[in-house]
């Protein structure tokens, strides 16, 4: 009966102890590409919230400049 199955050419190996803490290689892509799109997103969000600020603090200079006395007038 061995000998059948070795002849067709199938055969059951045990799984190894080590592949079990390793992805699949595949997975192993996903993961990469999924952090490499997490750190542009970071990044992207970041810069987004830098020029909001400077909005802010330019809106807020305008209207504090508005409520200035005029000189000469």
């Amino acid at each position: 009966m061995i000998d059948l199955i070795t002849a067709i050419g199938f055969v059951v190996h045990p799984p190894c102890a080590a592949s079990h803490n390793r992805p699949a290689h595949g997975s192993y892509d996903i993961n990469r590409l999924e952090g490499i799109y997490g750190k542009m997103t970071d990044r992207a969000t970041t810069q987004r919230m830098e020029v909001l600020e400077w909005i802010i603090v330019l809106i807020t200079i305008f209207i504090a400049v508005s409520f200035l006395p005029m000189a000469g007038h």
